[in-house]
């Protein structure tokens, strides 16, 4: 299956030749980069891994710790690179082929970064946040590209390579560019923002996420708020007012002249107000107040915790001066990504199963809003419900803790059967009631089979984990076993 990473690369190029138009050429880059071109070329594409690359493409031979991409270089121009950045001629080159030629390939890619975000003339929007930052993203561009032209991030190119090779695979005339940035310890968000230049941030709340890496929550949201550190002058940052960090991100705001802040959440005192939220078979129906306009509209993914992120997308929505009631009536046919809470409805041996694919990544908060979903659909539908976890990673001394509290939730939420996979789940698991004790194994693949063993009719199962984990072994198993007949 072609992957979304190249669909989205394709496209862009398809965008550039339907308008008879390159993304860049060799006098442009060597402006950006004060480099030297051997030949004259265009470029639809940008690369750093010579694996990708397409046809058309410049090649960014980057030198990292362990590897030199100057060793592939003559196989990405063989590939179908039109040229390759480089900091010195590898040996196996020859005269017809075109280099550009800089002192360091990783400023020249940081160059071109800042050299396309100057030209680029639209509205720039960076998303931040210890959980649903990725979701967030995906939900703003599906309700801006109805408004305009929309780049945003592939995948997880949220970092310092990531995202400076989004920003210089930017076409010029984007409307809307939405970049998605991380971090896992503090100083690295900050020189990204001043290189992207934002008009406006989002955070989209800060929870106890690499806690492996800082000494505090605190600590945390100092580093996720250097986002506002390249905000743009009279830029807006949007925060969740029920965050229990809000009062100290505000207090930063405060501290860097940010005055225009407009706040989302189920608080009285939001701007962005969840007044209601109401789940049907298809879809979750929304009533909100926006600024003091009441606002209903319908959202294709579920759960609370989205419907609430949904009102940050509307802020930043507005704060770029795009327009709301289209961007609300967007939402109705968005979609959940593999890994981050899609629905599957799959028939088998087992009958008929509803399976949350929630596998990519887990935080003590992601997990206990997973439950809250699985807590819901219980109350409404009695369905039997069936939790699926794998541990959590990078939460430091408490990790054990962390894991123990989520039965807490667990009961709450009237799960019926749990099933652990991991060494830091088997402490939540030893606290469970014997009685909704499924099974627990040290990985993924050896629990997939204890579960799909347990599956009956009617049930909703969620799989959820850390990345490390692979928990997506569970969902394969069940969706690709010989006994099941349909998967939508």
């Amino acid at each position: 299956m072609e992957s979304i990473f190249k669909k989205v690369r394709k496209t862009l190029k398809l965008i550039a030749e339907k308008n008879n138009m390159t993304l860049w050429n060799s006098e442009d880059v060597q402006t950006a980069t004060c480099g030297v071109s051997v030949n004259s070329w265009e470029a639809g594409g940008v690369s750093i891994d010579s694996r990708k690359i397409e046809s058309g493409d410049l090649f960014i031979a980057l030198v990292g710790d362990n590897n030199d991409g100057h060793k592939y270089v003559k196989s990405a121009l063989a590939k179908g690179a039109v040229a390759a950045v480089v900091n010195y001629v590898p040996d196996d080159m020859d005269d017809r082929d075109n280099l550009l030629i800089v002192d360091n390939t990783f400023d020249a890619l940081w160059d071109m970064a800042r050299y396309s975000r100057d030209r680029m003339k639209g509205k720039v929007i960076m998303v931040t946040g210890s959980v649903g930052k990725t979701t967030t993203k995906e939900m703003l561009a599906h309700v801006l590209e109805h408004q305009g032209k929309v780049h945003a991030t592939i995948g997880n190119l949220n970092n310092h390579y990531g995202l400076p090779l989004t920003l210089a695979r930017m076409p010029a005339d984007t409307d809307y560019a939405l970049l998605e940035v991380g971090m896992s310890s503090a100083g690295e968000i900050s020189p990204l923002s001043v290189l992207t230049q934002p008009d406006s941030v989002i955070i989209t709340n800060v929870e106890p996420v690499h806690l492996e890496f800082f000494d505090s929550i605190e600590g945390i949201a100092k580093a996720k708020a250097e986002v506002f550190d390249g905000l743009k002058e009279g830029g807006c940052a949007v925060l969740n007012y029920d965050n229990l960090n809000f009062p100290y991100l505000q207090k930063i705001a405060d501290e860097k002249n940010i005055k225009n802040i407009k706040t989302f959440g189920k608080s009285s005192n939001a701007a962005f107000r969840l007044d209601k939220y109401e789940e049907t078979v298809d879809n979750a129906k929304i009533i909100a107040s926006l600024d003091g306009s009441e606002v209903q509209y319908e959202l294709g993914i579920f759960g609370e915790h989205h419907a609430l992120n949904s009102l940050g997308v509307l802020a930043l929505v507005k704060s770029v001066g795009a327009n709301l009631e289209r961007a609300a009536d967007a939402f109705a046919d968005f979609e959940a990504k593999a890994g981050r809470g899609k629905r599957m409805c799959i028939e088998g041996k087992f009958g008929n199963i509803t399976l949350i694919d929630d596998t990519y990544n887990a935080s003590p908060a992601a997990v206990s809003a997973s439950l809250k979903v699985l807590g819901d659909i219980k109350a409404k539908y009695k369905n039997r419900i069936v939790a699926v976890l794998g541990d959590m990673f990078e939460l430091g001394d408490d990790a054990i803790k962390m894991h123990e509290e989520l039965s807490t939730k667990i009961i709450e939420n009237n799960v019926d059967v749990v099933f652990t996979a991991g060494k830091l789940t088997k402490s939540l698991y030893n606290r469970l009631p014997d009685e909704i004790k499924g099974n627990h194994k040290d990985d993924s693949s050896e629990i997939a089979i204890s579960v799909y063993n347990c599956l009956k009719d009617g049930d909703v199962v969620l799989v959820k984990g850390s990345r490390g984990m692979k928990m997506e072994n569970v969902v394969n198993y069940i969706c690709n076993d010989k006994g099941m007949k349909n998967a939508i």
